[in-house]
């Protein structure tokens, strides 16, 4: 399935991806928080908002 965006597109074909954070100017990655179910910065604390849809299909390939 081609995704809606770069990010989600590598997300979903590179295994432990990790894309930088678009809120805070530290350049840090964000990282999977299976208790959120989404992605957050450890700089700033910006939590992703990925459709529902979509983190299901993320956490069934990757077993998240």
């Amino acid at each position: 399935m081609k995704e809606k965006s770069i990010v989600r597109n590598n997300l979903m074909n590179e295994k432990d991806y990790s894309y930088y954070c678009g809120n805070c100017n530290s350049m840090n990655r964000v990282k999977w928080k299976s208790k959120l179910n989404q992605f957050q910065c450890n700089a700033c604390g910006w939590i992703s908002e990925l459709p529902e849809g979509f983190i299901d299909r993320y956490k069934k390939k990757w077993n998240k």
